[in-house]
């Protein structure tokens, strides 16, 4: 691997500098999304989801068009995913309480990720864990921490005001928020304000009164020591008249969310941040929001039908957004197996992917701030592209019979090379360019990838060129990490 991974420094490290700008031009040149093909449901698959192989890509055109795809993705309730939850029941993770399983915790999800059948599933609850970003470092529950990523699944795509009920109630977000703490003889605000701020209707739209009102609301709002759930406590519940946002009354928490949900500016800043996160960055005030804000609240504020029309819109396979945003880690991590179909031990070591998404900035249980994790180009520095660089050839060499670490996750290139028939060295670099990022690079990077592969230890050019095992072991798996590193794949 040293040879390419000089290869690498000099000629694709300065690449990386294009990923900043590639993200503002025209990649696919195809505004209208008029044609369903094999590049759109691509990146359908790789927003609601994490990207797949060739087969799982063909798998969405051969349904005939793109709303049939979306619906299949959407409706995801309707696809059988027991074999999933059988496999992660064989593993014993340990999920209990103990501040010391966080890790257990993090493989479960990752584990889910990888091998659900439902990825728009997994896909929502990445979001909702970076909205209502909790973080283990002060709840030190990793029970709590479960609990609250198995209610965000639950409710995935549910009504909007049953998830701000829910996530007010439950513990881990208590504790994250202090709200376990706000009694009347001591009101605690700091619930209050990111319900507000953060999780509902953004800055502006409110006064700092209104923070204080709603805070008093949410008093005796508490975790049962015993049960260790959800309990309202009457005697430490401020029982006076309150004025929220105009309207006044002897407000609980409750009422307080529908009053925030009759708030028209609700409906677009949650239009605003699913689409942003889905599809391409907007502001509050673009007409796409007020078009889908409109569609939220025609459906009693289902996300599900919110998540519909973002995907069916055409914004979403306009040049904007196809493949013009940067990966976040887990993106780019758990779309690298999927896309290749490694395989993943469910008794993996952190090593295996844990401690290679710590590294690149994105520790899941562990968002930064209240804020959540960052956005676009910020993913990537020096220190997040050398990981980035590292995960990648951690993934091409650990073989299939386990001649690297047993038990970890794997990639059988031999395989792939057989049930695709690959031949010639252009049917390589085409299969695995097809499947890494649609065959978006320009001929030259793919002249560049062809020649590698024919280019034998002494220099020459192998003439005629054989895929025996040491060209597919060396080579071969050399070519899939030059893809994996390169601009193009950073891009979703």
């Amino acid at each position: 691997m040293k040879r390419l991974l000089i290869f690498s420094s000099s000629v694709l490290l300065c690449c990386w500098l294009l990923v900043a700008t590639a993200v503002a031009q025209d990649i696919t040149g195809d505004s209208r999304g008029r044609n369903w093909n094999a590049k759109k449901a691509a990146h359908l698959l790789r927003r609601a989801g994490f990207g797949g192989s060739p087969a799982e890509v063909n798998f969405l055109v051969q349904l005939g068009g793109k709303k049939a795809a979306v619906n299949y993705l959407v409706d995801y309730e309707k696809i059988d995913n027991s074999e999933l939850e059988a496999a992660l029941a064989r593993q014993n993770f340990d999920l209990s309480r103990s501040d010391s399983n966080i890790n257990d915790a993090k493989r479960w999800w990752l584990f889910r990720m990888i091998n659900t059948k439902r990825p728009l599933e997994e896909k929502m609850t990445l979001f909702w864990h970076d909205h209502f970003a909790t973080s283990f470092r002060k709840v030190s529950d990793t029970e709590y921490m479960v609990r609250q990523n198995k209610f965000l699944r639950e409710n995935a795509l549910g009504n909007f005001r049953d998830i701000l009920i829910g996530i007010s109630k439950d513990p881990a977000m208590l504790i994250w928020l202090d709200n376990n703490l706000n009694r009347a003889t001591r009101p605690n605000e700091n619930y209050a304000r990111e319900l507000l701020e953060l999780f509902s209707m953004g800055i502006g739209h409110y006064t700092e009164q209104d923070i204080k009102e709603a805070a008093r609301a949410f008093t005796g709002w508490e975790i049962n020591r015993a049960t260790r759930d959800f309990i309202f406590v009457q005697r430490d519940h401020d029982q006076g008249q309150k004025t929220f946002l105009g309207q006044t009354g002897n407000l609980n928490g409750d009422q307080i969310i529908d009053i925030i949900l009759q708030q028209s500016v609700t409906s677009r800043f949650m239009a605003m941040k699913l689409f942003s996160f889905f599809a391409y960055p907007v502001e509050i005030d673009d007409p796409v929001v007020q078009r889908l804000a409109d569609v939220f609240v025609a459906n009693n504020y289902s996300v599900k039908e919110l998540m519909r029309a973002i995907f069916l819109s055409p914004e979403f396979y306009s040049s904007r957004a196809m493949q013009n945003m940067v990966k976040n880690p887990v993106e780019y991590v758990v779309g690298a197996i999927k896309m290749l179909g490694a395989t993943l031990s469910a008794t993996s070591s952190a090593a295996d992917l844990i401690t290679p998404l710590r590294n690149m900035g994105m520790d899941l249980f562990f968002p930064p701030d209240v804020d959540g994790w960052v956005s676009g180009v910020e993913w990537i520095n020096t220190n997040t592209q050398i990981e980035r660089f590292n995960f990648a050839n951690m993934l091409i060499s650990n073989r299939s019979g386990g001649s690297v670490r047993a038990g970890t996750t794997t990639l059988d290139v031999d395989r792939i090379i057989r049930e695709n028939n690959l031949q010639t060295s252009a049917d390589v670099v085409d299969y695995f360019l097809n499947t890494l990022v649609q065959l978006n690079v320009s001929v030259d990077t793919r002249d560049a990838l062809i020649k590698y592969l024919e280019t034998k230890d002494n220099g020459q050019i192998a003439s005629p060129f054989t895929l025996d095992a040491k060209t597919v072991d060396e080579k071969v798996r050399g070519v899939i990490y030059l893809i994996l590193i390169s601009p193009e794949f950073q891009l979703n």
